[in-house]
């Protein structure tokens, strides 16, 4: 399966981290923030030309991580795992899931950003497609009677084609918060700026 790896770093980025400017200096609206790289270990996620989702996610997050630490030092930065295991180091991909979940509720995050790549669907890098490359008029005549006539019909000739695969972009999920009272009150006990936020996302 081919794939494109872009996350949703710099939309949440501006969104929850740009400074105020002509205030007076605001509470922070994430204190603590939890990283999650996609899939890891057994669990390698869509597969490339040189590697996994998994391992992508992994670096992607990473460098996320080290930015924001440097810009922001005051958050608490967590992450869901930082090498190629499944996280928590769990035996199953199912507890995995479970680990994140734990570790998001237990550290009382304000914000989870889960990093993964999209599948294209074709092939990474392109694939061969046969395609018609030339088209050649065969004229015959035909007597019907005491009248002839011609018709034209045509021979294709194919070729393998290299076709490229060119699939890119982007996707951001926000989990909308402004859409269930029950999220916006979880929220709300821990940070009422980061409700207004999001909630003009």
């Amino acid at each position: 399966m081919g794939k494109n790896i872009f996350t949703c770093i710099a939309i949440l980025y501006s969104s929850f981290f740009m400074p105020a400017t002509g205030q007076e200096k605001q509470k922070k609206p994430i204190q603590t923030l939890i990283i999650d790289p996609g899939h890891g270990g057994m669990d390698p996620g869509a597969r490339g030309t040189i590697a996994s989702e998994a391992n992508v996610a992994l670096q992607v997050s990473l460098k996320l991580g080290d930015t924001i630490s440097k810009a922001f030092p005051d958050i608490k930065l967590l992450y869901t795992r930082t090498s190629d295991i499944l996280p928590g180091n769990k035996s199953s991909i199912d507890a995995a899931l479970k680990y994140r979940a734990n570790l998001a509720n237990e550290s009382g995050g304000d914000l989870f950003i889960a990093i993964h790549c999209n599948s294209a669907g074709s092939r990474p890098g392109g694939w061969y497609e046969r395609r018609v490359v030339n088209k050649i008029p065969i004229t015959k005549t035909y007597k019907k009677g005491k009248k002839t006539y011609k018709k034209t019909t045509y021979q294709y000739e194919y070729e393998n084609v290299w076709v490229e695969n060119k699939a890119k972009g982007t996707e951001t999920y926000l989990w909308a918060v402004n859409k269930n009272d029950s999220k916006i009150n979880s929220v709300t006990k821990n940070n009422e700026s980061l409700i207004s936020i999001m909630a003009g996302a």
